[in-house]
């Protein structure tokens, strides 16, 4: 039994170093960029919890290409919303998804960063009035926590594919600086979605924000590249994301 014990924790620390060592950032990325294009869509937001389906509102994402950049802006829209409005955007080099700039607006705070050799900005915390100001030096190129859920769409998924993306995440009520999101697995499937067999690929994905304890699948189209559905699972149920045609 000890033997066996030994050699599932060597297993896992194999895995887990090959997947660091594989880790993908915008001076090694490789995507294939016929999927970056213009679009918008929405997608339903819900939760499910004891198989009870709760409306959580909906996410309206817009892709635009400005010259050598790609804006990412997106909008959730929650059920009778009357305190203004949850808007993130965030701005990446089209060349290798190196960013440059990320705002987030909501009723509780508001955030702005630039990125440069330091990322400068600033955290308001609109409830109490208090400012934060941000100022970073980082060593290891990453990607913008925001942007990494696009970014898996584009990467050369196949069977069994598993890597490691670092990121940069703010908050400073938890950790701030450079994180890990981790693709644990990727499977071919197939899904019946609104009526229509598409084939896709089902992305196993977990991170350093949520301390790994969390478990993000993204059901991806293999001829759009486009996320059919995002679903993550916690102690409580499941908050399960699915795009309107």
């Amino acid at each position: 039994m000890k033997k066996i014990v030994l050699f599932s924790l060597f297993c896992l620390i194999s895995t887990s170093t090959v997947i660091s060592q594989n880790a993908i950032n915008p001076s090694n990325l490789k995507i294939d960029k016929a999927f970056i294009f213009p679009e918008k869509y929405t997608m339903n937001m819900f939760f499910i919890v004891d198989s009870q389906k709760i409306p959580m509102g909906k996410i309206h994402t817009s892709l635009v290409k400005v010259n050598e950049n790609i804006a990412i802006i997106t909008k959730l829209q929650m059920p009778n919303q009357t305190d203004g409005q949850w808007i993130d955007s965030t701005v990446v080099n089209s060349t290798n998804f190196k960013p440059l700039y990320h705002s987030s607006k909501n009723p509780q705070r508001e955030m702005v960063m630039e990125f440069g050799k330091k990322i400068t900005g600033y955290y308001k915390d609109l409830m109490t009035g208090s400012k934060t100001q941000i100022l970073e030096t980082t060593i290891e190129p990453f990607f913008d926590s925001n942007f990494y859920p696009y970014l898996i769409r584009l990467l050369p998924l196949e069977d069994e594919y598993a890597t490691a993306i670092y990121m940069f995440d703010y908050n400073p009520k938890s950790k701030i600086g450079i994180m890990k999101a981790t693709i644990l697995d990727t499977k071919s499937s197939e899904i019946d979605f609104n009526g229509k067999e598409r084939k896709i690929w089902v992305v196993k994905t977990t991170n350093d924000i949520s301390d790994n304890k969390f478990i993000t699948t993204f059901y991806i189209d293999k001829t759009t590249r486009q996320t059919l559905k995002q679903v993550t699972e916690n102690e409580r149920g499941q908050l399960v994301m699915e795009r309107t045609e």
